[in-house]
């Protein structure tokens, strides 16, 4: 297993530097996905740096020689986790999620089922918020108070 704090702690000095970017210059990212794609190439070659890149998920239904090999990004964008909201389990997509390593990668914990693989941090962008962008907030902290990520 690797060390999620050093996971978060690279995350965040990630997107950092890029904030420090992005004021200097913030017309070169001019839509939400530009930045999302910015940010999200910058963590997987911090990443890669320290050999930190990939996690391993064997899921059932693969490409024949990948039964037992099958290495996943451990940032990405706009992925699928559920979060339980006004008593309801719903479908969410983060802008960013780290994930976080599993105990055995031939059991991944949302194969078949409505559980989320272990989130290391998450964040949502908002170029332009706007009151009714206040549910990702509160998917984020139902997601934080239920101990998801």
């Amino acid at each position: 297993m690797r060390a999620p704090q050093q996971i978060a702690d690279l995350s965040w000095q990630t997107v950092h530097a890029f904030i420090s970017d992005w004021q200097q210059a913030p017309y070169l990212w001019s839509q939400e996905i530009d930045v999302q794609m910015e940010i999200t190439s910058r963590l997987l070659k911090a990443f890669r740096e320290i050999n930190l890149a990939t996690v391993r998920g064997n899921y059932g239904k693969s490409l024949p020689g990948f039964e037992r090999n099958q290495l996943w990004n451990r940032a990405c964008c706009e992925p699928t986790v559920w979060c339980t909201l006004d008593n309801a389990l719903q479908e969410y997509e983060p802008n960013i999620v780290v994930w976080d390593d599993i105990e055995d990668p031939n059991y991944p914990p949302d194969d078949n089922t409505r559980k989320n693989w272990p989130i290391v941090w998450l964040c949502e962008l908002k170029l332009d918020w706007a009151p009714s962008d206040d549910l990702d907030r509160k998917k984020i902290l139902h997601l934080l108070e239920q101990g998801a990520t």
